[in-house]
């Protein structure tokens, strides 16, 4: 290391993930952005509900580079206090949210074992949760609503009933796809 670092003059730098992203994804992505752009120039963004749903599990995650015990000496403690376990399956919940400029949605806690398909996105999320959260937040000011791609979000039912009973929404065609760095869902909350 003082060879490299010192006579070198070399420095390290994490690596980071990032998307990947094919040509004709970066051409579809700039274009659907520069979309949203204009919309958001128009200030539609205020009223803009980002909507994100998340697993959470019960199992800590072990990072290798950050996970420290600061010791005087190990033998002084248990040597159990160095393991992470793990286990198939680890008991999770799925959690779905909404945020806008002036408030958030009740958060949407999905039963144990269940898996979000249309349907009960449909009547759980949209119809029980967003709906009457929407109408009351907004009044009767527009609206738009934004969701990703998730298969759950883009059948034909799922479309029907947002084109009925939300005054506007980004389709999966005006989303642009693989972009979970647009949806401020992902960064602040």
């Amino acid at each position: 290391m003082r060879i490299v670092k010192g006579n070198l003059g070399l420095r390290p730098s994490k690596l980071q993930k990032i998307q990947e992203l094919s040509s004709a994804q970066e051409r579809n992505r700039l274009t659907r952005s520069r979309a949203l752009l204009k919309r958001a120039a128009n200030g539609e963004l205020e009223n803009m509900v980002f909507s994100d749903e998340k697993i959470f599990t019960v199992e800590q995650v072990l990072n290798r580079q950050n996970d420290r015990l600061w010791l005087k000496g190990r033998s002084s403690v248990s040597s159990s206090l160095f393991n992470v376990t793990r286990k198939q399956g680890p008991l999770s919940i799925m959690v779905w949210a909404g945020i806008t400029e002036s408030g958030r949605t009740p958060l949407v806690f999905l039963e144990k074992g269940s898996k979000m398909n249309a349907e009960l996105y449909r009547s759980l999320v949209l119809e029980t949760h967003l709906k009457p959260w929407a109408e009351k937040h907004f009044g009767n000011a527009r609206w738009i609503f934004q969701q990703d791609s998730a298969p759950c979000h883009t059948t034909l039912s799922t479309q029907k009933w947002l084109r009925n009973n939300v005054p506007d929404f980004i389709s999966p065609t005006q989303w642009p796809a693989s972009s979970p760095d647009l949806n401020p869902m992902d960064f602040s909350t």
